[in-house]
C-alpha cells in the first residue's frame, strides 16, 4: 500500500516536526532488554578426597559441573540423578560408549579402585537434579507385564529404535540402550520421558505426549535391558557392555 500524499505547507511541516521531536518516551530498545535471559551464575567447589581426584585427572577439562568446566563430554551436573553408582564406578574403571558413531571417547585413566570409588560416591550423592531423587522409584516394582507393554510402545507405537540401538539394531542418533537397566535410574528415566528439555535444555530428544501409564511401562521395559541378560519384555541385549562416552 502506498503512503498517502499530503499537501503540507511549510507552517504545517514545522508544527508536525516540532510535535514529533517533543515526544520523549522510553527508548525503543527498552522492550527488547526485558527479553534477555540473565546468565545463571556458575558455581562449583569440589571438596575433600573428591577434589584431589577431580584435580588429578582434570575432570573439568571435558566435563561441566554446574556451569564450570568444558563441553567436550557430557555435563555431569545431574549425574547422581541420572546414573546408578555401580555403573559410574564400572565406567570409570573401564570407559566405553553408547554412541559408537562419535569420535571422542573417554580416556582409559587406569584409576585405582579407591579413586573410582571416591568419584562414584561423590557423583551419585552430591550432584543431583532437584526433584529427581534416584531413590524415589524402586525398579523392583515393575512387572513383566509392564515391561512387555513398554516394549510394544518402544517398538511399534513410538518406534524409538529410529534413534536408539538395542541388541545391535536401531539408530545412532540417541544413546545405545543395551545396558539401560544397569546404567540409568528409574527416577531419571521417568522424568526424562515426561519432559527431556526440562532436564537437558536443547536436547534433540522430542517431548512426547506419553500418558502416565506409558511412562511407567516404557521405564519398566528399559530397566530390563542389561548387557547379556534377556529382558523380561522378551528382548535380549548384547553381551558387550555398553556405557557412555564423551558425547552422551
Amino acid at each position: 500500500m502506498a503512503a498517502p500524499q499530503y499537501s503540507w505547507n511549510q507552517a504545517d511541516l514545522d508544527a508536525v516536526t516540532t510535535a514529533l521531536l517533543s515526544e520523549t518516551g522510553q527508548p525503543a530498545t527498552s522492550g527488547l532488554q526485558q527479553l534477555v535471559v540473565p546468565k545463571k551464575p556458575a558455581s562449583f567447589t569440589p571438596v575433600g578426597a573428591f577434589a584431589v581426584v577431580y584435580d588429578r585427572y582434570k575432570c573439568y577439562a571435558c566435563h561441566r559441573f554446574n556451569g564450570i568446566g568444558g563441553t567436550l563430554a557430557p555435563d555431569l551436573t545431574y549425574e547422581g540423578s541420572l546414573a546408578q553408582k555401580k555403573w559410574i564406578y564400572d565406567f570409570l574403571k573401564n570407559p566405553q560408549t553408547v554412541r559408537p558413531a562419535l569420535i571422542l571417547r573417554m580416556p582409559q585413566f587406569n584409576m585405582t579402585d579407591k579413586e573410582a570409588s571416591i568419584l562414584a560416591e561423590y557423583l551419585s550423592l552430591a550432584v543431583q537434579k532437584p526433584g529427581v531423587d534416584p531413590e524415589s522409584i524402586d525398579a523392583k516394582q515393575f512387572t513383566p507385564a509392564m515391561a512387555a507393554a513398554g516394549k510394544q510402545l518402544y517398538q511399534t507405537k513410538y518406534q524409538c529404535q529410529s534413534c536408539h540401538t538395542i541388541g545391535g539394531s536401531g539408530g545412532y542418533v540417541g544413546p545405545n540402550l543395551n545396558n539401560a537397566g544397569n546404567w540409568l535410574t528409574a527416577a531419571w528415566t521417568e522424568a526424562w520421558l515426561r519432559d527431556p528439555q526440562a532436564l537437558q535444555p536443547g536436547t534433540i530428544e522430542p517431548k512426547r505426549d506419553f500418558t502416565d501409564e506409558e511412562v511407567r511401562n516404557l521405564t519398566a521395559y528399559l530397566m530390563t535391558l542389561r548387557s547379556g541378560i534377556a529382558s523380561e519384555g522378551g528382548g535380549v541385549s548384547q553381551s558387550h557392555a555398553s556405557a557412555r562416552g564423551a558425547g552422551r
